[in-house]
C-alpha cells in the first residue's frame, strides 16, 4: 500500500528563499489587473472516479511547497520595492460543493496579492465524475507553470490513493533557481547594456502602439455577462479531423500551431466582414505566447516565464490561401530563432524605469491584439511528474483525466482569448470573450466560426475558407 510522503510545512522552504523582488513581467500583471479585468486565468480538469477530498487538499498543501510563488503575497519589503513574501496558513482551502452548485466568487474574480495568494482551487462532484477548477494569478505564474504545479497535485494525490497500483514518480524542483528568473525575462539587463535593451524594447512598444488592431464588433455590447465563473466556452475535433489538420500543416510546410494562427485570422477577418457596420478591411493581429524557458530550466518551479509575441495582418492578406501559412511559417520561425519574446519583455523593463510611466500606460485605451491564441497542446506534457495512463488517459490514483480547458487572461480592448488542448489526440478550442461586451449567443458564434473553419480545413484544406 502506498502512503502519502511526509509533507513539509509551506512555511518551510518559502521562508529561506523570500522576500523575492517583482520581476518587470510580474510587475506588468499585478499592475494591469482591474475588476473588470483580472489578471488572472483558468484552468478545469475533468476526472473520472470519486475525489478522496482530503487527500486532495494535502496534495495541494504539498504542491504549493515545490511552487511557493503560489503561497505568497505581494508587500513592500527589501528597500521599501514591491516584493514576493511568504504567504501565512496551509494555503487555499478547496471549495467543495454539489455538482449542481455554480461557482460563487465572494471576493470577486478578481485575485488581491496585497491579502490573498494567488490560487484558488473549486472541486464540484456528481456521481462518478469530479469537476476541478483553478484559477491563478498570472504574476505568480503562467500557464506552463501552473501545468507543472497541476502534475504535482495529481503525483502527490495518486501517491496517497493509488494503493497497489503503479504510482507516481515526483520529478525533482530546485527551488532556488526562484532567484534567478529575471536574467530569462530580460536579456540585457544582467548585461548591463542599458542602452541597447532601450533602444529594442521602444522598438518593439512603438510597432505595437503605432499599428493598432483592428477589433470585433458585438451587437450586445454593454450587456452584463451571462455566464457564471468561469465564463469560457468549448468545442472539439475528434482525433481523425486532428490529424487531417496536422498533415494539412506539413503540406504548407508549417507547425499545426501555424496553420492554426492562419485561421485564426481567418476567421476573425469572417467575423467583421459578416458583422462590422463598417465594410473597410482592417488590421488584425493576434498575440501569442512565448515561452521564455530553456531546456536546464526544467525543475524550476511554477512561474511568470511567458512573454509575447504579435503578428500582424491586414485583412486582405488572408485572401491568399497559397502564401498565407508560408508567411506566417517565417514569420513564427524568425519569433523562435531571435527570441523575439525577450523584446516584449525588454519594453516592459524599460517602462518601468521611470516612476509611474508604465502604470500609465497600461490605463491607456490602447488594444495590443484583436485577439490571443494561446496553444497548449497536451497539457500532460507540460507536467514534470511522471503519472501513468490508461487508455491514454492520466491516472492520479483512483482518478483519471479526462479533460483539460481553461483560457488565459483577457485584456481590456482585446476582443477574444483561446486555447488550444490535444491531450487524448482530440483537439479542443476554449475560448472567452471580453466580459460586458458581448453575449452568450454572440461568443458561442464567435467560437462556432473559428470551429467550423478549422472543420473545414481538416476536411478540404485552408484554400476552401471563405
Amino acid at each position: 500500500m502506498h502512503t502519502h510522503p511526509a509533507r513539509p510545512s509551506i512555511a518551510g522552504t518559502p521562508q529561506r528563499l523570500f522576500p523575492l523582488y517583482l520581476t518587470p513581467l510580474e510587475k506588468l500583471f499585478y499592475y494591469d489587473d482591474r475588476d473588470s479585468h483580472p489578471m488572472t486565468f483558468v484552468i478545469r480538469l475533468e476526472l473520472s472516479g470519486t475525489a478522496d477530498r482530503r487527500a486532495l487538499q494535502a496534495a495541494i498543501e504539498a504542491a504549493l511547497v515545490r511552487h511557493p510563488l503560489l503561497h505568497a503575497n505581494v508587500r513592500r519589503a527589501k528597500r521599501n520595492r514591491l516584493c514576493w513574501v511568504a504567504g501565512e496558513g496551509p494555503g487555499p482551502t478547496v471549495d467543495w460543493a454539489d455538482g449542481t452548485n455554480s461557482i460563487v466568487l465572494e471576493r470577486g474574480e478578481r485575485i488581491d496579492l496585497t491579502h490573498e495568494t494567488g490560487l484558488r482551487v473549486w472541486g464540484r462532484q456528481v456521481l462518478d465524475k469530479v469537476e476541478i477548477t483553478m484559477q491563478f494569478h498570472h504574476a505568480c505564474t503562467d500557464g506552463i507553470g501552473a501545468y507543472r504545479f497541476i502534475g504535482d497535485v495529481l503525483a502527490f494525490y495518486g501517491l496517497s490513493t493509488c494503493g497497489d497500483e503503479a504510482a507516481p514518480k515526483l520529478s525533482e524542483v530546485d527551488v532556488g533557481r526562484l532567484r534567478r528568473r529575471v536574467d530569462l525575462q530580460v536579456e540585457l539587463w544582467p548585461t548591463k547594456r542599458y542602452f541597447a535593451m532601450m533602444v529594442r524594447g521602444l522598438t518593439q512598444a512603438w510597432r505595437v502602439v503605432s499599428r493598432r488592431p483592428a477589433r470585433l464588433f458585438f451587437k450586445a455590447a454593454g450587456a452584463p455577462p451571462t455566464a457564471s465563473f468561469p465564463r469560457f466556452i468549448s468545442a472539439a475535433l475528434d482525433r481523425d479531423e486532428h490529424e487531417s489538420l496536422r498533415e494539412n500543416a506539413r503540406g504548407y510546410g508549417a507547425t499545426l500551431n501555424e496553420l492554426l494562427l492562419a485561421i485564426l485570422f481567418r476567421t476573425l477577418r469572417d467575423w467583421r466582414r459578416d458583422h462590422q457596420a463598417a465594410r473597410n478591411a482592417g488590421r488584425l493581429r493576434i498575440m501569442m505566447p512565448v515561452d521564455l524557458r530553456r531546456s536546464e530550466d526544467f525543475n524550476t518551479p511554477a512561474a511568470c516565464l511567458t512573454s509575447y509575441s504579435f503578428l500582424t495582418r491586414d485583412e486582405t492578406d488572408c485572401d491568399d490561401a497559397a502564401d498565407f501559412v508560408p508567411s506566417i511559417h517565417r514569420e513564427t520561425q524568425r519569433i523562435i530563432s531571435q527570441r523575439a519574446g525577450l523584446q516584449f519583455a525588454d519594453a516592459v523593463a524599460i517602462g518601468f524605469k521611470p516612476p509611474g510611466v508604465m502604470r500609465l500606460v497600461l490605463n491607456l485605451p490602447v488594444s495590443l491584439a484583436t485577439a490571443v491564441l494561446s496553444n497548449v497542446g497536451d497539457p500532460a506534457r507540460r507536467f514534470t511528474s511522471i503519472l501513468p495512463r490508461r487508455g491514454g488517459r492520466v491516472v492520479a490514483g483512483n482518478l483519471v483525466l479526462d479533460e483539460v480547458t481553461g483560457v488565459p487572461p483577457i485584456r481590456p480592448n482585446t476582443s477574444a482569448v483561446f486555447s488550444i488542448f490535444t491531450y487524448r489526440r482530440r483537439l479542443v478550442v476554449s475560448m472567452a470573450c471580453e466580459a460586458g461586451r458581448v453575449s452568450a449567443e454572440e461568443a458561442e458564434s464567435v467560437l462556432a466560426t473559428f470551429v467550423g473553419n478549422l472543420r473545414r480545413c481538416a476536411a478540404e484544406g485552408l484554400a476552401v475558407a471563405r
